[in-house]
């Protein structure tokens, strides 16, 4: 604190009593270079006579003179000078004295260090000598100073800019720069992305200086080896009005490109630069060109971006009408995008132009499309009082009611269909989806409501998994409701194209409260699917627990097997569903459930064994599991346990040779199926097919 404030008396107290001279901050600096850094002359003489370090650095390798040089106290930096401290040393960042000097513009720290034999040419880690800082700042007497005495103007930096690069961009009063074209070899000089001063000037919007720089080298501006991107890109990107004034003269021709294809005219555009964007347009600018990748012209910019004024200019002053309806590499016209901007005025202004509503891009969405799924209601309203099509499809066969529908946008699917003159009903998607298929599938109880309340048609055409299967996939409970009393209490046990009611749906998905309602509206319990299963295998297949809870509770028969002869039980099992196999077990009343065998005589515990349920093996055997049961391949549930055929057999052999003991299970009786065990087959296929072929559940769309 002493070195900030420059108490020196206390300093010599403090150092008096102990203080350690050279202790460093967080930052690596002494008492010395904050006193040098805040310009305490008297407290830096102070510091040296008790022995301070002068050539000490702090963290970033800065000695108390860069402190000095930084913060422009010549009389502190004089004092270090006069010590023979070294004036060329270089920080972390290979930053000497001078170059700081420089950059702070301090012009007397510059001239010591200059007349006391510090180098002008050192370069830093950017490759930058003290000039370019200078330059870079705009100190205009440092500059004149350091050029004057022999400083090179034309080394380059890492980035390939020599100082006036650097003086283009920030020098506003344009000083540097006109001294500095004055003493440079190449004024039209490239960077290492081949950008010229004029580039930086004009990216820096430095008036001044790009006056003598135009002066200089304005008439190679059309020189064919500069950049695509020209110094007019810039400033119409960046809505530089006065600039592009001064540049627009100097260049033939004002649809030039950059490397993606844009004219400036297109980035003005982009933008919303109005007067930019009418600068162009006098000087010649096509309103009708197409960049290179995208394909838009300056009207799909302008109408993206919501920029009305801009918009209303290229319409009236476009070469051709059509390009109202111009395409882009997407087949999207500038409506589409004015729509998904959700911008009005645009959209009124394009409509105005005469704008074609049902132009249809590569997904075959038009506009309408667009405006349906972002809810605007006024912007649909208009699109339909300009003969939008509501009928069109798209390339997964949806219309824009289907998709108001999946939406949830209830005020705009009654409106789309007061202008739909077929059965909506019948209105179907490629999957076979009506618009109350979607709704229920996404939860959209408004509009469900509408439509159940608005069409007494109650036969629903389409994929037969129907609306009451969607809501109860995703558990929306009050569209289920709705639907049953809509439909009938015959609704309730409906089946979809795999032979599986709404209860098995929602024991497949787990949805417990849509599970409840169908219950209680008596849905059958035992109800079979095309391959057998009712709704507790269901569950147990996808190992909910709170499913199954549920189900047992309302009586469902645990031991109900399906086509290929397995259990809930069996499928808890295959599943590695332990919390779900052990409530079967500990719910089921009957113990005979642990010895039902499939189609290859496997009871659960062969299966528990082969996927190492630990627990629900062990609660199986205390409920009367046979370990002896032979599956169709000769294997015991311990033969299970065997990665492949080979160990299988290997154990049997292995076992079938202990000697019998009292109490205790043998596998004697197990070798006579030995010879049954193919070798050269693996353990699951055969055996575990009608498992594996069933653990999956088959998308209702599909």
């Amino acid at each position: 604190m002493t070195a900030i404030h420059g108490r020196f008396v206390r300093s010599e107290f403090l150092i008096s009593n102990g203080a350690v001279i050279d202790a460093v901050d967080s930052s690596g600096c002494t008492t010395l270079h904050i006193a040098a850094f805040y310009g305490h002359e008297l407290l830096s003489r102070t510091l040296l006579s008790f022995g301070a370090d002068p050539t000490k650095k702090n963290l970033i390798g800065r000695t108390p003179l860069h402190m000095s040089c930084l913060s422009g106290f010549v009389e502190c930096c004089r004092k270090f000078i006069h010590l023979n401290v070294d004036l060329d040393v270089q920080d972390a960042n290979g930053k000497t004295p001078l170059h700081l000097a420089a950059y702070n513009g301090s012009i007397d720290c510059l001239d010591l260090l200059v007349s006391s034999g510090a180098k002008l040419n050192i370069t830093d880690n950017q490759n930058r000598i003290p000039l370019h800082y200078a330059a870079s700042q705009g100190k205009f007497n440092c500059v004149y100073t350091l050029v004057g005495i022999g400083s090179d103007v034309n080394i380059a930096d890492v980035n390939g800019c020599i100082p006036l690069h650097l003086a283009a961009a920030s020098d506003y009063d344009g000083k540097c720069v006109e001294y500095l074209l004055s003493h440079c070899l190449d004024p039209n000089k490239k960077d290492n992305n081949g950008y010229t001063p004029i580039h930086y000037a004009v990216l820096g919007r430095n008036e001044e200086g790009l006056q003598h720089l135009l002066k200089a080298c304005g008439d190679k501006l059309n020189s064919g080896n500069l950049p695509k991107l020209t110094p007019l890109h810039i400033a119409s990107y960046y809505g530089y009005n006065e600039i592009l004034r001064m540049l627009l003269p100097l260049f033939n021709n004002t649809n030039i490109r950059d490397e993606t294809g844009k004219t400036p005219l297109d980035l003005a555009s982009l933008n919303g630069h109005r007067q930019c964007v009418q600068l162009l347009l006098r000087c010649g600018a096509l309103v009708a060109s197409h960049d290179n990748i995208t394909q838009r012209t300056p009207v799909h910019a302008a109408a993206a971006n919501g920029h009305l004024d801009c918009l209303e200019m290229l319409l009236d002053n476009a070469e051709t009408p059509t390009v109202v309806d111009a395409l882009d590499v997407n087949r999207r016209t500038p409506l589409r995008f004015a729509v998904s901007s959700g911008n009005i005025k645009c959209v009124i202004a394009l409509l105005q132009h005469g704008a074609n509503v049902n132009i249809a891009d590569i997904h075959h969405h038009t506009p309408l499309f667009r405006a349906v799924y972002s809810g605007q209601f006024d912007v649909v309203e208009m699109l339909l009082g300009q003969g939008a099509s509501v009928n069109v499809q798209d390339t997964n066969g949806k219309t824009p009611l289907h998709l108001a529908a999946q939406c949830g946008h209830d005020s705009i699917l009654s409106m789309l269909i007061q202008n739909h003159n077929q059965d909506v009903s019948a209105l179907l998607d490629n999957q076979g989806c009506n618009i109350l298929h979607w709704a229920c599938h996404r939860g959209k109880v408004e509009c469900v409501e509408y439509l159940i309340n608005n069409f007494n048609d109650k036969v629903w055409k389409g994929n037969p998994f129907s609306p009451i299967h969607c809501s109860t996939l995703k558990g929306n409970e009050k569209c289920l409701e709705m639907l049953l009393k809509y439909f009938g209490k015959e609704s309730v046990n409906c089946r979809d194209q795999r032979g599986r009611t709404p209860l098995h749906i929602a024991a497949l998905s787990n949805s417990i409260g849509c599970m409840k309602i169908l219950l209680k509206k008596q849905s059958s319990i035992e109800s079979r699917d095309v391959k057998g299963r009712t709704p507790l295998i269901l569950a147990s297949l996808n190992g909910h627990s709170q499913a199954i809870d549920l189900l047992l509770n309302a009586k469902a028969n645990i031991k109900s097997q399906d086509k290929l002869k397995n259990t809930a039980l069996h499928y808890a099992c295959w599943g590695q569903h332990q919390s779900a196999a052990l409530m079967l077990l500990q719910k089921s009343k009957e113990n005979t459930v642990v010895n039902i065998t499939n189609k290859q005589k496997r009871t659960p515990l062969h299966v528990a064994a082969q996927k190492g349920l630990v627990q629900v093996t062990q609660l199986l055997i205390e409920k009367g599991a046979d370990v002896l049961a032979v599956d169709s391949q000769g294997l015991t549930p311990a033969l299970c346990c065997a990665p492949n055929k080979n160990v299988a057999q290997c154990l049997n052999i292995i076992l079938s040779s202990y000697p019998p003991q009292t109490g205790t299970v043998t596998h004697r009786g197990l070798k006579k199926h030995a010879s049954v065990i193919p070798l050269t087959q693996s353990l699951s296929p055969s055996s575990t097919e009608s498992l594996a072929s069933q653990n999956s559940f088959i998308c209702w769309t599909g």
